[in-house]
């Protein structure tokens, strides 16, 4: 999941996603892939190091995707700074919005919300 790959409709008020060139139907609860491909800066770290991904790889390029809504700028991959520390609580934004953000890009896939559990998160603010 990148940006180019979001694209808004209307009012920007609905958002759609294509390329699914990697996706596939789920089977049983193990639904992984293990062929690292994607753009690099939106990959999760798993992805990244040719290992299997699943849904909570696609929460964290969803994090990245946020992130740089956030700060017009990408996370650095390069640096092995825990995202906790990443500066994106400028005051422009909420405490649960970086919030959120950080837990989307943790990086240890069992630290990141699957997708109910991000919903419920949104659905308390």
């Amino acid at each position: 999941m990148k940006p180019a790959n979001v694209l808004l409709f209307g009012d920007s008020t609905i958002a759609k996603l294509t390329d699914f060139g990697m996706s596939r139907w789920k089977i049983g609860q193990d639904s992984s892939i293990t062929k690292g491909i994607g753009t690099l800066n939106y990959m999760a770290p798993e992805a990244r190091d040719n290992r299997a991904v699943r849904v909570k790889s696609d929460m964290f390029s969803l994090g990245v995707i946020l992130y740089n809504m956030l700060t017009k700028d990408l996370p650095s991959i390069e640096d092995n700074i825990e995202p906790e520390k990443f500066d994106i609580d400028s005051g422009l934004y909420s405490k649960e919005i970086s919030e959120i953000c950080a837990w989307l890009l943790k990086k240890s896939e069992k630290d990141r919300p699957n997708t109910q559990q991000l919903i419920e998160r949104l659905l308390q603010h």
